[in-house]
């Protein structure tokens, strides 16, 4: 959009220049006068952050007339009407798995009082409790979560839910297909969500309707129009799959045979998933039917869908396993990012991450500054193969101030990662479908699941230590090699951050 108001504004000085030659001095001065109006009303405007509002300021007043018209019609991010109704039905329903906190935050609290504090705070953003009744499961790579959900999936016997930003036929997709073709048939409920951006270059149009000719009830998350209007900046980014109430899968996994590496993009895909059986998926199920009730059956009884699982977690070393999600219907509390600082804060020993992208507000990259100046040991893998070149460009502006402060970076060298986890002193660790940039933490639909005493966390520190021994550590002097022009440029991307 920056590169396209360039353009435009070239183009409407040259007219200007052109037919109204004689008035040319005047309009570009006028221009500039509202522009700096305008400026001035932005940053003059109450409530919102500076670092939001400068980016606004800056397009201003390098491109007067479509800046100001870009703002006119972006600045309002709001959610469309339709989808906002449904909050008070996700209030409803959620309150009725409210009342299983109680006894298990009291036993936390006992236990650790800051990962007491992380599930309250949860908790008390997105009414999803904690649980220590059920366990997880967690998977390396795309293949080995695969073979699982297609397992679990030919078990189902009352009903599948799944949604998921990126659906694409090929070996991944029309093999889960097939085994909810055959669901239906035999009666299992089958729902799907596909988002209709994240799948507007995989899918054909009307892939809806010949879902729904296999006996397969289907919703396309926003669709969409030929309109102007940043509604259609809100996606459905998260990736779930519920089963009988009883089993939930998430990750950064979508169904595409990239995922599984059957189709090389960008190297060697790197992805991570992981399973929870037990009570916890009644928030999985609930994250779903807030999603499907946007559109449909928004007076059904859900009751049927929260079946009560009895002992299923380990009673003599219990997990503590807490699904969780963020929307953009948020204004102050941004759940996504939150959950990370509040680990980066209470860490104090290490913090790793794995992320496809590292595009930083100052709350995040002030955090990840403050742990590592305590000692903590912060390091963070990205890949080094970028699927977005923009946003890899970014990535790699962030690295000097973090490189300052002693955060570690590696760059997966194989190829791609596109993982979304984080793991903290030996004791949690969060997977889950929220990257770190702002695209995860203002605009998507996301989803994570946040662990305490749990083997995952073993297994994802364990999985971390591998990686690294085939990514690159990133050099304090990275920044020496870049070519001047291209530091100039990603200082400019850099301030644009927020508008990403």
């Amino acid at each position: 959009m920056t590169a396209l108001l360039l353009v435009l504004q070239i183009l409407f000085y040259v007219w200007v220049y052109n037919i109204v030659y004689e008035y040319a001095r005047i309009i570009h001065y006028v221009a500039l006068a509202l522009s700096l109006i305008l400026s001035t009303y932005i940053l003059g405007l109450k409530g919102g952050k500076i670092e939001v509002k400068l980016p606004w300021v800056i397009l201003i007043l390098f491109f007067p007339v479509f800046g100001s018209l870009f703002y006119f019609l972006f600045r309002n991010q709001k959610v469309r009407k339709k989808i906002r109704k449904n909050v008070e039905n996700q209030i409803y329903a959620t309150s009725k798995i409210s009342h299983d906190a109680d006894e298990v935050f009291d036993e936390l609290k006992s236990l650790d009082k800051s990962i007491y504090n992380q599930a309250n705070y949860i908790f008390n953003s997105t009414n999803m409790p904690i649980y220590n009744d059920s366990t997880s499961k967690y998977f390396p790579c795309g293949e080995d979560y695969y073979k699982e959900l297609i397992k679990q999936l030919q078990e189902a016997k009352k009903f599948i839910f799944i949604e998921y930003f990126i659906l694409k036929e090929g070996i991944m997709w029309d093999t889960v297909l097939n085994i909810l073709k055959v669901k239906a048939e035999s009666g299992v409920d089958v729902r799907l969500i596909y988002d209709d951006f994240g799948c507007i270059n995989t899918l054909p149009q009307n892939y809806k309707k010949t879902i729904e000719a296999l006996g397969i009830r289907c919703e396309v998350f926003n669709p969409i129009y030929p309109v102007v209007t940043l509604a259609h900046n809100n996606r459905d980014h998260r990736k779930i799959v519920v089963i009988d109430g009883k089993v939930g899968f998430t990750g950064g996994i979508n169904l595409s045979d990239e995922y599984i590496n059957k189709w090389e993009r960008f190297g060697h895909w790197k992805d991570t998933g992981i399973m929870v059986e037990g009570n916890a998926v009644k928030s999985f199920t609930l994250m779903f039917l807030e999603t499907w009730h946007i559109y449909r059956d928004n007076n059904e009884e859900i009751d049927v869908f929260l079946p009560k699982i009895e002992n299923k977690g380990n009673t003599n070393n219990k997990e503590y396993i807490q699904p969780y999600m963020s929307t953009p219907m948020e204004t102050e509390e941004i759940v996504a990012r939150n959950v990370y600082v509040n680990i980066l804060n209470s860490a104090n020993n290490y913090v790793y991450i794995t992320t496809p992208y590292l595009v930083l507000d100052p709350e995040l990259e002030e955090a990840l500054i403050n742990a590592a100046k305590r000692s903590v040991d912060v390091r963070i893998i990205v890949p080094a193969i970028p699927d977005k070149k923009l946003v890899f460009a970014v990535t790699r502006s962030n690295y000097t101030s973090l490189l300052k402060a002693g955060v570690t970076i590696y760059e997966y060298t194989p190829g791609f990662i596109h993982a979304k986890n984080v793991v903290c002193d030996d004791k949690v660790a969060t997977v889950g479908s929220i990257n770190l940039d702002n695209r995860s933490f203002y605009h998507s639909y996301e989803n994570g699941v946040f662990v305490y005493n749990s083997n995952t966390i073993k297994d994802v520190k364990n999985d971390f230590e591998e990686t690294i021994n085939v990514s690159y550590e990133v050099e304090n002097d990275f920044e020496r090699k870049i070519p001047l022009l291209n530091r100039i440029k990603t200082s400019f991307l850099r301030l644009l951050t927020p508008l990403l």
